[in-house]
């Protein structure tokens, strides 16, 4: 009961200028944690596909400039799975895109792309309703998202519903063949609606060589497959009838997991993130904490002056160093406790404007109970332990004498 008691001392003796030293040490915390969660963000990117780290994607590159591009030749989506089946599973998508429609005489507007059939069974994405192998085959057909079954057609079953889509050739009739849930904000593949491939590419889409922006997935088990496949791929477009583009481009696979901060590649289907500006985002978190620890430890030294004689107090009746150390550092993890509460609070209310304004849709950082009990043990570990140990060793190591005269100088 003797901290406890000594928590309610000390907070009363140092009344608002403890307050306003506590809060200042939440608010920085709260920024710190608000960054964190933007990091775990782009960090996570991706990460909740199925297999994940075995899904690599193709780019080109122009030998002319060397410009690189998700969007490769649109045949590439049927050639290479026909071409080289060994890989396994091949998957192609369009760029995403915002498109309007009209579904019970309203019009909304829905982010979607076009896809060859096998994409669910590629991202392993179970439907909630309707059947992964018979959705997208045909022309016209469709898989929406909860939440855009909600917007189009309320209450009403999705399953069979038509609506149109207005796309630059005209607009196309689709039928609701599946229903998938809303995908989490940390992918790429961040949609409303997938449509099949035949709805949004020209019949003959197997000859246009010269039509860029279709993006290339495949899986493949190790780095000498990748190799390989690679190397096959840049023979292509001199063994088809592909004059407009032979000898320009060079084709390249880079991992999925990671290709979320290659800035340097155009053509992607979410926007990238720098990983340098990664890197200065978590410096600047540590620097406010470190810096708000700091402050911390000169406000309560100097605050300290008022439990000078109490520590003296403690030291005459017997009290170890060791004790009175151990006894400071526990009241100031208290104290670090109760501003990491606070500092939650904070964080917790500016959560909705963050996500507005830095773009990271429902993004849930609570997801993950794990990450952020590592993070709360080493802010509260770290911020206690550099906020209470030296006030600590001060009053530790001073003379009785010293400390009910008012002074903290001398050994004893």
């Amino acid at each position: 009961m003797l901290i406890p008691k000594i928590l309610k001392n000390t907070l009363k003796r140092e009344g608002g200028f403890g307050l306003l030293n506590l809060l200042g040490l939440s608010i920085s915390m709260a920024i710190a944690l608000i960054i964190v969660w933007y990091l775990l963000y782009h960090l996570s990117f991706d990460r909740n596909i199925p297999k994940s780290k075995s899904i690599y994607r193709l780019i080109c590159k122009d030998k002319s400039n060397g410009t690189l591009s998700f969007g490769n030749p649109l045949p590439f989506a049927g050639v290479i799975p026909a071409e080289y089946p060994e890989p396994g599973d091949v998957a192609a998508a369009s760029s995403i895109y915002e498109y309007d429609v009209m579904a019970k005489g309203e019009k909304y507007s829905i982010m979607a792309l076009a896809a060859t059939s096998n994409i669910f069974e590629f991202l392993e994405l179970k439907l909630i309703a309707g059947s992964e192998k018979d959705a997208l085959p045909q022309p016209g057909g469709s898989v929406i998202t909860q939440s855009c079954a909600k917007k189009l057609f309320g209450d009403e079953n999705p399953i069979g519903q038509v609506y149109t889509v207005q796309t630059e050739a005209g607009a196309i009739t689709c039928a609701v063949n599946g229903i998938i849930m809303d995908p989490t904000a940390n992918t790429s593949f961040s949609i409303e609606a997938c449509l099949s491939w035949q709805s949004l590419n020209p019949p003959d889409w197997r000859s246009k060589w010269w039509w860029s922006g279709t993006n290339i997935f495949v899986k493949l088990d190790n780095e000498a497959q990748k190799d390989d496949l690679e190397r096959k791929v840049n023979t292509l477009l001199d063994r088809y009838n592909s004059d407009f583009i032979k000898g320009r481009y060079d084709f390249h696979f880079i991992p999925l997991i990671g290709s979320h901060f290659r800035t340097d590649i155009e053509n992607t289907l979410t926007p990238a993130i720098s990983s340098k500006l990664l890197l200065m985002l978590g410096l600047i978190a540590v620097f406010i904490v470190v810096v708000a620890c700091i402050n911390f430890v000169n406000l309560s030294i100097a605050q300290s002056e008022k439990n000078i004689k109490d520590a003296g107090i403690h030291k005459v009746m017997g009290a170890t160093r060791t004790k009175m150390a151990s006894n400071y550092l526990v009241l100031t993890f208290i104290k670090i406790a109760i501003a990491i509460a606070l500092s939650l609070i904070v964080a917790y209310l500016l959560l909705p404007s963050f996500r507005s304004v830095a773009q990271i849709g429902d993004y849930d950082p609570w997801a993950s109970p794990a990450i952020w009990a590592i993070v709360m043990a080493l802010l509260g570990g770290v911020s206690g332990f550099l906020a209470g140990l030296y006030p600590a060793l001060i009053m530790a190591r001073s003379k009785p004498v010293a400390l009910l005269s008012g002074h903290r100088n001398g050994d004893g």
